[in-house]
């Protein structure tokens, strides 16, 4: 989903493909319950400094996305989330806001144990500035692991290191050639608990 700023240029390859809708956007933002408002602010942040130092900005997560993915996570009460593709993090710290704790969502096991996000990403600037304003919101300290590296390189690691960890929700929003290939992954390796969901974006 492209994604639509007010400060962005009229020009990018978003506009002339007409990836963007931006009246449909803005009504779909203005008619969407909001986020809390430190997540917004630190949202907003985020935003402004994604635009400012990455020239695909626009591979952002859009705001009516967001606030989607964050909705979603508190319908289906999901405590554990992996994420494919972390970019600058819009997405992850919606989801990890919403995150529930284990005692309560579809995969627990142990009462009382908090939620986690685990989510991977190719570019070590963008995982950075990710990281940077997650910290704004403490507590979020111990609800979200960052990994480095080529997706599928990551995905077969953490699943060797914890190899009876299964997600409540998977959202892959990474290299569009590699999706099949991550899709294979989870359910050959049994990922997904029994009621989780699977969400690809631009899939």
């Amino acid at each position: 989903m492209g994604y639509n700023y007010s400060n962005a240029t009229e020009d990018f390859p978003g506009n002339i493909d007409n990836r963007l809708r931006t009246k449909e956007e803005e009504y779909s933002n203005d008619h969407s319950t909001p986020f809390p408002p430190e997540v917004a602010d630190v949202l907003k942040e985020l935003t402004d400094e994604t635009i400012h130092d990455f020239e695909r900005y626009y591979y952002m997560t859009a705001e009516t996305q967001r606030k989607l993915l964050f909705q979603l996570v508190k319908l289906f009460r999901c405590s554990r989330i992996l994420e494919i593709g972390t970019f600058t993090g819009a997405a992850t710290i919606a989801m990890a806001s919403a995150i529930s704790s284990s005692s309560s969502s579809l995969s627990s096991e142990k009462k009382g144990e908090n939620g986690k996000l685990i989510t991977l990403e190719m570019d070590p600037k963008a995982a950075g500035l990710a990281q940077k304003h997650a910290k704004k919101l403490k507590y979020l300290d111990d609800r979200i692991d960052f990994v480095v590296g080529p997706a599928m390189e990551s995905l077969v690691r953490i699943t060797k290191e914890h190899p009876n960890k299964q997600y409540d929700l998977v959202f892959i929003d990474a290299n569009k050639d590699g999706y099949a290939s991550y899709f294979d992954f989870i359910i050959d390796n049994n990922l997904l608990s029994d009621n989780g969901i699977i969400i690809a974006d631009n899939g």
